[in-house]
């Protein structure tokens, strides 16, 4: 049996699993706001609290799921959680958010006709049923994070493989060209005083030199910043044989990154005015969700922006 058609059988069988524990819900809480006796309202809530328990790992492993594949493609929570969009077949997503409608009508209809106790007080334990949709949303995310195609993420590169025959993920890369009402000169003074990067460069928080090359420059150095909600350090290695169109480092360690490669590219367009393309690449340790990279890029970018402003000052 070929790769794919496993893939089919495996979307089959959780359209159907899904479609059978909807059935049983609908039976058993039903069946409990019928007969409204204690054994009866037991058989409801324990069924109830039991999907709702798979709707809570089939969630969170579908995230997971659709976290890993977040690094090449767009996935939207939409796409994942209510299978909308061209990225799931329409039959699919038919006969799954139909599932997920039952439940919710089924957890309203059960809940608003037994609104009381046997006691009467108000209350019921039919209410426990608002908890199974979570079912319906786990099972579509799975679904989804699984067999779900969905539009490559621009910017990302295609995987490569490790020395054990492994398949990981290029880094992310984000590059940005600007230009600066400064002469060359000028911007490349800036840009080579990595020591006064932190007064400049707001993510960055301390700047250790820890080598140098014959002229002075620094060669080899530590550095503290904020990113992700926390401080990360890395030590960078920086290559000024380009000099003065360019500036490149790369990593040499760090705690979250796997790796980190970037350059500064200066052209002078006048005597007054410098042209800049910032690259970067940077892998981290842990994979991030597509909007969590989204953002930490956007604050990367603004390296080169403080770079203008301060060159313009």
């Amino acid at each position: 049996m070929s790769e794919s058609t496993d893939s089919g059988v495996m979307a089959d069988a959780l359209v159907r699993v899904h479609l059978g524990l909807t059935a049983l819900f609908v039976v058993t809480a039903a069946y409990a706001a019928a007969s409204f006796s204690t054994a009866a309202q037991w058989v409801g809530a324990v069924t109830a609290l039991a999907l709702f328990a798979i709707g809570v790992a089939t969630f969170l492993w579908g995230f997971f799921n659709a976290v890993q594949r977040s690094r090449t493609e767009e996935i939207s929570v939409t796409q994942l959680f209510l299978l909308l969009g061209p990225s799931v077949p329409s039959p699919v997503t038919r006969v799954m958010n139909s599932a997920l409608a039952v439940q919710v009508i089924v957890a309203l209809t059960t809940t608003l006709a037994r609104p009381n106790g046997p006691d009467g007080n108000p209350g019921s334990s039919l209410a426990v049923g608002f908890l199974v949709p979570m079912l319906g949303l786990g099972l579509n995310g799975l679904w989804a994070a699984h067999h779900g195609r969905f539009e490559p993420r621009r910017g990302a590169v295609t995987p490569r493989r490790t020395r054990s025959g492994r398949m990981r993920a290029m880094a992310d890369s984000a590059s940005e060209t600007i230009t600066i009402e400064a002469p060359i000169d000028r911007v490349w003074s800036i840009a080579t005083d990595i020591e006064g990067y932190p007064t400049w460069a707001h993510d960055v928080k301390e700047v250790v030199v820890r080598a140098r090359d014959d002229e002075g420059r620094p060669t080899e150095v530590e550095f503290r910043a904020s990113a992700l909600g926390r401080s990360t350090h890395y030590t960078l290695r920086y290559d000024y044989s380009s000099a003065p169109g360019r500036l490149v480092w790369s990593m040499v360690d760090g705690d979250i990154q796997r790796s980190i490669d970037g350059a500064y590219t200066l052209e002078s367009v006048d005597d007054s005015r410098t042209r800049v393309t910032y690259d970067l690449a940077i892998e981290l340790v842990v994979p991030l969700p597509g909007f969590v990279k989204r953002r930490a890029e956007r604050r990367i970018l603004n390296a080169v922006r403080g770079l203008k402003d301060l060159a313009e000052a």
